[in-house]
């Protein structure tokens, strides 16, 4: 199955590390800003390769944060609804980690 190309990976990697306090804290402005930008490099990439798995997965994950995040956003904290929505941010975020330090890329 395709894969995402290294160049990307490589973006989506500093783009990460350049963040990752700030997305462990679940920082809202930082996590936003993350999860667009990621939206974005992978709207640019599919439109130059047919598909790609890694993309497709990531893709997901991120519209999955993104409104997770809308959710934290919206919600009080110490409420059965932010923990939840911070218990899913959080939990992204570590698979994100997990796949990039797969890939070798952190």
């Amino acid at each position: 199955m395709p894969s995402a190309s290294m160049d990307l990976k490589r973006k989506i990697a500093d783009l990460y590390k350049e963040n990752e306090k700030k997305l462990n804290e679940l920082s809202p402005d930082v996590l936003d800003s993350f999860v667009s930008r990621l939206l974005e490099l992978i709207r640019s990439e599919k439109e130059k390769s047919r598909f790609s798995h890694d993309l497709d997965v990531l893709e997901g994950s991120m519209r999955h944060l993104k409104n997770d995040l809308a959710k934290l956003k919206a919600s009080k904290p110490g409420t059965d609804d932010y923990d939840f929505a911070a218990n899913d941010c959080k939990n992204l975020i570590k698979s994100t980690d997990k796949w990039l330090k797969m890939e070798g890329l952190i």
